[in-house]
């Protein structure tokens, strides 16, 4: 515990002001010190269990963490990006989403959106610099309209710099594929209700990266058939 007198200063232009000390931030309460251990703490926990550890309440903690925020937000420095990612986020059990912009070269978060809709990703951008909208060489997003829209109205040649992330990729293709092969199913099956394709979904949508194929020789056999699933 630290007790001590802390002298106040009348300023003609400010008025009367607490004089700044080493030890503490002004309107704290806590030491720097008590605050860089909380910190430390919060990055291997949550708010609720930290607060249970020091011996604080829930706000005192969350009060510590945003004033971490805000000191760390005063000494970024503005500079050009030439990677960006935004992703959304659900954060809510009633899926409320927020969208979350990085700077993929330095795995900075650079903005919380507090949704995922057109508006808030232009209103964003447009408080960029023509310099630093120039700068945006890539844009990783999924498929999400909102993201892809938003972007192709503010970026220069955003249609040029757009890339979509591998996981929305795999899962259209995966979707397709799924697609094609019911139908083709359906359309083979026979009377007593045998079909080449029947139990073979899950062989189609496989990677054969990770599967040895060999040990499924019948269904390498069906990929060699001219059936529209194999093509697709």
């Amino acid at each position: 515990m630290i007790e001590a007198s802390v002298p106040r200063v009348k300023c003609p232009e400010h008025g009367v002001l607490q004089v700044r000390v080493p030890w503490a931030e002004e309107g704290s309460g806590f030491t720097a010190l008590f605050e860089c251990m909380v910190i430390a703490w919060l990055k291997e926990a949550n708010i609720s269990a930290v607060a249970d550890l020091v011996g604080l309440t829930w706000d005192e903690v969350d009060g510590i963490q945003q004033r971490a925020v805000d000191r760390g937000l005063a000494r970024r420095q503005t500079k050009p990006v030439a990677y960006l990612a935004i992703v959304e986020t659900s954060f809510q059990k009633r899926h409320e989403y927020v969208s979350v912009i990085t700077d993929r070269e330095r795995g900075v978060v650079l903005k919380v959106l507090e949704d995922r809709t057109k508006e808030h990703i232009s209103s964003w951008l447009i408080l960029q610099s023509t310099s630093q909208l120039s700068a945006i060489q890539r844009v990783s997003m999924d498929m999400w309209p909102a993201f892809i829209n938003g972007f192709l109205e503010q970026v220069p040649k955003a249609k040029e710099k757009i890339c979509f992330d591998r996981y929305h990729i795999t899962s259209y293709f995966g979707n397709a594929v799924r697609k094609v092969r019911n139908h083709e199913h359906k359309g083979s099956m026979r009377e007593d209700g045998v079909s080449v394709l029947k139990g073979t979904l899950y062989d189609w949508l496989r990677t054969s990266t990770n599967t040895d194929n060999r040990s499924r020789r019948s269904f390498m056999e069906l990929t060699r058939q001219t059936l529209k699933t194999a093509r697709a």
